[in-house]
């Protein structure tokens, strides 16, 4: 690469651009990596949905068929009075509805998310990164953003956390359903005294909060971590921002759709745990600890969506910034040359230099004002409207939920 004040750096910016041009390189397999108990369970890495959905079938739809069989042998599908049956249970029902919503989820969510991390080199202005010098601060950037996705011991570290929070969680409710008269006050289908259902649930939410669901919330809070790093890094690089925004771009989002439908792609694959605050206000209604524990899964659902977009958007100001800046100043320079000509001159007059630096300038604050409505967010208001009516679909499950034991 020519160094900056280089002849041939002025004369060849594209071909220095080209030169510079590089992705995120995160293959499908390695995405999956991120997610490595579900994509050995599932096959996340593989061309084939169908496989997919087939084993989604024979580990989670399976273990569903085997609970409700030992059930039935124990007598508990339905029981008496307060005490609560498998098919009563409406905790466990909706954990049945969350797992395969999730999983089935997964590939089409993966495919967004190698979307977007493959475009990221087209939000860069490489002619930009060549004019600055900085084509190996880019590189570095984008190289520690590939890093992320290789497996590590940081990594590893991390699962085994989530892992061991899962089966914590395990063990917490296997705690209270050895007596669940003294907890609940009242029998349970899953209790220490119906040893089919207590076993057969525990392997149940061991294969389900042990393994699947932390390698999830896992894998989609390292996705969102990536985008969230690479562009915070990307906004840092030299003095004006690198990232490339399309002012007429049909995605209405200056470029960055593919960004945008990916976090909104996260955001629907982890909304089905919301169902699980659902469950709890029909079974013990508007508590406290439910209220708030649903008004802090709305926080972590507009965290999921706008903290990662937030350092998009940063890189986005900055950019539009600096167009503005190029046309006021190519403006204040016509500016001067009309000003001089008239001085120049009896008077002003279309001909000659006044006419043509009025010209430009007539132009230049066309361009202005276009470039003054550019997008400085990666989404428009449709976009918005769809995450936003997530939040609300959330709520009114919610009060569903406390109204319809009412109802019944």
């Amino acid at each position: 690469m020519a160094q900056s004040g280089d002849p041939c750096s002025e004369r060849q910016p594209h071909s220095d651009a080209a030169a510079l041009r590089r992705g995120v390189n995160v293959d499908r397999e390695a995405l999956a990596l991120a997610l490595w108990p579900l994509n050995w369970l599932f096959a996340l890495g593989g061309p084939s949905l169908g496989r997919t959905v087939l084993r989604c079938g024979l580990l989670l739809l399976l273990p569903v068929i085997v609970l409700v069989g030992l059930s039935a042998l124990d007598g508990t599908l339905v029981m008496p009075g307060d005490q609560v049956g498998l098919f009563e249970h409406a905790g466990f029902l909706t954990f049945f509805l969350i797992h395969i919503c999730i999983v089935l989820l997964l590939p089409r969510t993966i495919g967004k998310c190698l979307e977007a991390l493959a475009h990221v080199e087209e939000t860069v202005d490489w002619a930009e990164v060549a004019a600055q010098d900085a084509g190996a601060k880019v590189h570095e950037v984008l190289e520690a953003t590939e890093r992320l996705f290789r497996r590590s011991a940081r990594g590893r570290a991390l699962s085994g956390i989530a892992t061991a929070l899962g089966l914590i969680a395990v063990t917490y409710n296997a705690i209270n359903t050895l007596f669940p008269k003294d907890v609940y006050h009242h029998d349970v289908w899953d209790s220490w005294g119906h040893q089919l259902g207590y076993w057969g649930a525990r392997a149940y939410l061991t294969l389900c909060w042990g393994v699947i669901l932390p390698a999830v919330l896992l894998g989609m809070l390292w996705f969102c971590y990536s985008i969230y790093q690479v562009y915070s890094r990307l906004g840092r690089v030299g003095p004006v921002g690198v990232v490339a925004v399309r002012p007429l771009s049909p995605d209405r989002a200056g470029g960055m759709r593919k960004i945008r439908s990916a976090m909104m792609g996260v955001v629907l694959n982890v909304f089905p745990l919301g169902l699980f605050t659902v469950s709890l206000v029909y079974v013990h209604g508007l508590t406290l600890s439910n209220i708030v524990g649903t008004a802090g899964w709305l926080v972590i659902l507009c965290c999921v969506f706008f903290v990662p977009l937030s350092s998009v958007h940063v890189g986005m100001m900055k950019r539009k910034l600096l167009i503005l800046g190029e046309i006021e100043s190519r403006f204040n320079q016509l500016d001067d040359t009309f000003r001089s000509g008239l001085r120049g001159s009896k008077g002003a007059n279309d001909e000659g230099i006044p006419g043509e630096a009025l010209k430009g300038m007539e132009a230049l604050h066309q361009a202005f004002n276009r470039a003054a409505r550019m997008p400085v967010w990666p989404f428009d208001l449709q976009s918005l409207s769809r995450f936003f009516s997530v939040i609300v679909f959330q709520i009114f499950l919610t009060a569903l939920g406390a109204v319809l034991p009412k109802l019944l």
